[in-house]
């Protein structure tokens, strides 16, 4: 039996790391249509978790669920140009940096050229 649980955690530790070294495909489509729609490469972490966030239903209170790597490029792509014009938040309330899913954007803007 002890056997079977230490094979059990060897392989489940084995698919985490391959899962942490390369980003998914739905993370990947995200990074890709983002940059596509406004220039902007999220960071695949920050996708990831909101990702996760949408396929759980989990997010924090008052946060508007986004789904989906279209839907989410896209809401990233309008909360980084709010964030870059300085448009303030109809609530009044602004977040310390721009959000999806309650997970704060990082990246980095691709230069034209790179485009």
């Amino acid at each position: 039996m002890k056997k079977v649980i230490a094979l059990a955690l060897v392989l489940g530790l084995g698919s985490c790391e391959q899962f942490w070294s390369s980003p998914s495909s739905e993370v990947s489509e995200v990074q890709t249509t983002a940059e596509k729609l406004c220039g902007f490469w999220p960071q695949a972490e920050a996708v990831a978790q909101m990702l996760a966030i949408a396929a759980s239903g989990a997010a924090p209170a008052g946060v508007a669920i986004v789904a989906g790597a279209g839907p989410i490029a896209r809401a990233i792509c309008s909360a980084i140009t709010r964030e870059r014009s300085g448009v303030q938040s109809l609530f009044g309330s602004k977040p310390s940096c721009p959000q999806v899913n309650g997970v704060c954007i990082e990246g980095e803007w691709k230069e034209e050229k790179e485009r």
